[in-house]
């Protein structure tokens, strides 16, 4: 007669321990954790605790784009210095409990790159890097700007201008978690001593300071585009609508390139002020253009060859049936807030914004779902009621990435 055995409570309890000792399976167990259960569990034990906190087991877990931060648009008072935020989730939570994102008081939003935000903080005019996933965050330094006498005197950076016609100074987040787990701050600014050149420096978190790259230049293109960059394969890339060209600055040898962008369809106008509007979206190492026109009619995303060679169609979308759903964006209420590349393309879809509601359109086949409604309306002066989120076009969205990395 043959016994089965089965497993004791003893025997489980031996097994796992067996797992908790061989670091190899611990670690292949803890990677394929959600960010949220990693966290607790570095409580489970100092070991736990220090093989969670590892920069190599950090280096493993791949960014997944988890949600998208937007500014809430108040309608009567959109510059308000201490602005509040919510998240719109891409994890299927729809709850208004998952629609909340809090930020240390006073803190704006400038960019998100792999899970940090770059910030400056309205109460003490200081920049900040902050990871919201671990809730740290990073001081950046005045700078260091040398003298005719020779003495180096502390300068700290100028509070971003909303005005971009007027600003001198940009930064710019380069971080790339799966490279390195130390991040760099690219700041673009006006030349002091010579008169319409610009400089570039760089802080970099392992170092803890800021050093110039090369020497001052002439920009050949409106200042202003270094406002908003692009963080991909290694470099940061701006829009330049002067002359319909990418503008990169490549991290690893600290040069300027330049890419044409793609054509603009027959009888359609450059620049801003176009009723074409073109996106730059960055998602698991590809880098994006869109174009729509307005109203929207139809959508265009061709992608960055990995080498700055060109572009290549990847989706064409009709946006008929979304119209028809929703009349409004024929009033060009229309914005494309984010382009998810999921690891099966088929499953790649676009996160776009109509007044009051956030939608998903697969890029594949044009199917489209909602999301997540965004908040009540309310009341303008004359009574008439309109959307907070009439259109959230000029709004940056800013991706929401689960991180541990240390700041």
């Amino acid at each position: 007669m043959t016994s089965t055995h089965y497993p004791t409570p003893a025997d489980e309890s031996q097994s796992a321990e067996t797992i908790a000792n061989s670091l190899d399976h611990l670690i292949e167990i803890l990677v394929r954790l959600p960010l949220k259960s990693l966290v607790r569990s570095k409580s489970v034990s100092k070991g736990w605790n220090s093989v969670i906190s590892d920069p190599n087991f950090c280096r493993r877990l791949v960014p997944n784009i988890s949600g998208l931060i937007i500014k809430k648009l108040i309608i009567r008072d959109i510059s308000t210095d201490y602005p509040e935020y919510q998240l719109i989730p891409l994890t299927g939570l729809t709850d208004k409990a998952s629609l909340n994102f809090s930020l240390p008081t006073g803190f704006r939003i400038l960019q998100s790159c792999n899970g940090l935000l770059l910030c400056h903080d309205n109460g003490d005019s200081n920049y900040y890097i902050y990871n919201p996933t671990t809730k740290q965050k990073d001081f950046l330094p005045p700078r260091l700007v040398k003298r005719k006498s020779g003495t180096k005197q502390k300068v700290s950076l100028p509070p971003p201008n909303l005005d971009t016609r007027n600003s001198e100074t940009y930064l710019n987040l380069a971080f790339d978690p799966t490279k390195s787990l130390h991040y760099k701050v690219v700041c673009v600014r006006d030349s002091i001593k010579c008169t319409k050149k610009q400089i570039i420096e760089i802080y970099s978190s392992e170092t803890r300071f800021w050093r110039f790259s090369g020497n001052a230049f002439t920009a050949h293109w409106n200042t202003s585009m270094f406002k908003e960059g692009v963080f991909c394969n290694g470099a940061i890339h701006w829009i330049n609508h002067g002359d319909h060209s990418i503008v990169y600055f490549n991290m690893d040898d600290e040069k300027f390139g330049q890419l044409p962008l793609p054509k603009l369809p027959p009888n359609i106008p450059s620049g801003i002020g176009s009723n074409y509007m073109t996106y730059l979206m960055e998602c698991r190492g590809h880098l994006h253009h869109i174009g729509t026109r307005l109203p929207p009619t139809e959508l265009k995303v061709q992608e960055m060859e990995s080498d700055h060679s060109g572009w290549i169609v990847k989706y064409y979308v009709d946006l008929s049936p979304l119209t028809v759903a929703f009349p409004e964006t024929q009033q060009k209420y229309l914005s494309l807030l984010f382009l998810v590349r999921e690891a099966n393309e088929e499953d790649s879809y676009m996160v776009v914004h109509i007044p009051g509601k956030v939608i998903r359109l697969n890029l594949k086949d044009g199917y489209f779902n909602k999301i997540c409604d965004l908040e009540p309306v309310v009341n303008d002066p004359e009574g008439t009621v309109l959307s907070l989120y009439t259109s959230l076009r000029f709004f940056t969205p800013y991706q929401f990435i689960q991180t541990l990395s240390s700041v």
